[in-house]
């Protein structure tokens, strides 16, 4: 089968990560790959490593000029004739749309990777997403509840419509006992993008009131976006400003999240949140706030996890007090987690997929191949 697979960019995000697993997950089944960004990709420097036997489509390098993008793009489709096109996140899937559809005559599998509805910058874009996704072969949602609401949302056909969970992290190996920390002994851990959704403003007030009860602890916000400046200055100016770390981006975070005692997601907004499932596939304690989609589906309130009422910074801040005061609460906590990834399947999610990609085209997916060559 020939697919292509669309995203917006690919960076340190996990709509990337699912996207790398999956597309990899194909190549190495033999099917033909090609992987589209609209901003520039580098193999050796992302953190999510593709499969040397896909085709990376440079779609940043293509003419800037209107008629001359149209007709580059479809020359492209027409030159790679894919199957089917898959595509992650709102940008991508409308270009999904209009050069799948409108444009051509291609099968079109969407999924919406963030919660769904509140990350659109204007209301044309509102307008585009429901004119344009009704018209795709099928949509994909991480969670049952963003699949009500994608379909009364954005208009959807119920049965155009279905769910497919992220695929589970692997359960990170045991740290030798004798290598260097990364992290001090007692360590809260959370990762992001530094951005306005990731809720980062209100973990680092909530740190502050629980920490300054905990000063062996201390709070390391790992990631990079338009927010850093304005964190760091909350940061500079918060009571516990020595132990507020902003580490930036790192190709270490199984490891990390090994070391950490807690791990904390203060989203005011998420899909299905797979740093969260990597921190409980290490056996991290997680507090997470109740936004509308994604820790609610995973966190089993006081078994494997802490939900917090959505955007009460007090909450929060007793639930990190919670966990930096109780260790038996902790490892609790940590243990249940981890045995929950572990009963999970990645095979399930890769088969689901599978499945869907044969309903939409009506080719064999599991028939036996040969793999391309890298």
């Amino acid at each position: 089968m020939k697919i292509i697979f669309l995203i917006t960019c690919i960076k340190n995000g996990g709509a990337e990560h699912v996207m790398t697993r999956l597309v990899n997950h194909w190549a190495e089944n033999g099917h033909e790959v090609s992987v589209g960004c609209f901003e520039p990709f580098c193999r050796e420097t992302s953190r999510w490593e593709l499969d040397k036997r896909i085709h990376l489509l440079r779609l940043w390098e293509l003419p800037k000029g209107r008629i001359s993008y149209r007709l580059a793009v479809r020359r492209m489709f027409r030159e790679l004739n894919p199957d089917v096109i898959v595509s992650f996140l709102c940008g991508a899937n409308i270009f999904a749309v209009t050069y799948g559809k409108l444009w051509g005559r291609y099968k079109v599998i969407l999924s919406e990777r963030y919660s769904p509805g509140l990350d659109t910058p204007s209301f044309l874009m509102q307008w585009k997403r429901k004119l344009f996704f009704r018209l795709a072969d099928c949509f994909v949602c991480q969670t049952p509840r963003a699949k009500e609401f994608c379909i009364s949302y954005y208009h959807l056909h119920p049965e155009r419509c279905t769910v497919i969970s992220n695929p589970p992290p692997a359960v990170p190996p045991p740290r030798p006992e004798n290598a260097p920390r990364l992290l001090p002994p007692k360590a809260i851990i959370a990762a992001g993008r530094l951005a306005w959704e990731k809720g980062f403003d209100t973990l680092i007030d909530a740190f502050a009131i629980a920490g300054a009860k905990h000063p062996e602890w201390t709070l390391h916000i790992f990631g990079e976006g338009e927010d850093r400046e304005m964190l760091q200055r909350k940061i500079d100016n918060s009571p516990v400003a020595g132990r507020i770390f902003l580490p930036g981006n790192t190709k270490k975070m199984a490891e990390l999240l090994q070391e950490a005692e807690i791990f904390a997601l203060s989203s005011r907004a998420e899909g299905m949140p797979n740093i969260l499932l990597e921190a409980m596939a290490a056996g991290c304690a997680c507090a997470a706030f109740d936004c509308q989609f994604g820790p609610r589906d995973i966190i089993q309130p006081e078994q494997d996890g802490l939900l917090v009422p959505e955007n009460d910074t007090a909450a929060f801040a007793r639930a990190l007090d919670r966990l930096m005061t109780d260790e038996t609460l902790r490892h609790k906590l940590g243990e249940a987690a981890a045995r929950k990834i572990r009963a999970l399947s990645i095979d399930d999610v890769f088969a689901r997929w599978d499945a869907l990609l044969q309903e939409v085209t009506g080719i064999n997916v599991t028939a036996q191949q040969d793999p391309p060559r890298p």
